[in-house]
């Protein structure tokens, strides 16, 4: 967790927790966020989030043995820079897709062997034959359960999917403290209501 104090023109210093280059402002003072930081972190950790996180790892690693990239953001795992594995939480399902961007541009696959055979992508052309080798190979080997919807369901609809975005957003920046420890947002709605009060959570995934 990292503080950056300044002061400001009035006298009164102000705290932000650097999220990266982002700066974050913070509303309490300074000992209330090291005082809750050992209760905050394990709350995180022991939460819905956790489960989550190992779920993508699992994705992530099949993703890398038919040769992709396998780079973990949020609820996405990446294949490669256009195409996506997506996971949704809320029906336990991914989504497998080719996307130029978050707005547009996107095609929802109904599984891997089409997207790997169909992707628009250049990067992906070049190693389409190796790939494809590659997953043919493990699934017959029984090795990619949830990239074969045995484990979790592929949804082929393109419907809801740039909503999930959102999601993931969320999701990425909590990977920092389920990772390495670090805490790169606050979210005080986390913590048990004793500490904070009555707040309202907006996290539904942490309640899950």
């Amino acid at each position: 967790m990292f503080i950056l104090e300044t002061l400001l023109k009035n006298g009164k210093a102000s705290i932000c927790l650097l999220e990266g280059w982002k700066k974050n402002r913070l509303a309490r003072d300074i000992g209330y966020y090291y005082r809750n930081l050992p209760i905050y972190a394990k709350v995180v950790s022991n939460s819905s989030l956790s489960n989550y996180q190992k779920l993508l790892k699992e994705i992530s690693d099949e993703v890398k043995k038919i040769g992709g990239s396998g780079k973990i953001h949020g609820f996405i795992v990446d294949i490669d820079f256009y195409n996506h594995v997506m996971y949704d939480p809320d029906d336990n399902s991914i989504t497998i897709y080719f996307a130029t961007s978050t707005n547009s541009g996107r095609v929802v696959y109904k599984n891997l062997n089409n997207c790997l055979k169909k992707s628009r992508l250049e990067v992906l052309g070049r190693n389409r034959e190796q790939l494809l080798s590659k997953y043919n190979s493990l699934i017959k080997k029984k090795e990619l359960p949830i990239l074969t919807g045995k484990k979790c369901r592929i949804n082929t609809k393109k419907r809801g999917v740039k909503a999930k975005y959102r999601d993931s957003n969320v999701m990425k920046k909590f990977e920092y403290l389920l990772d390495s420890g670090i805490v790169r947002v606050w979210e005080d709605e986390i913590l048990p209501k004793e500490i904070v009060g009555e707040v309202k959570t907006t996290r539904r995934m942490l309640e899950k």
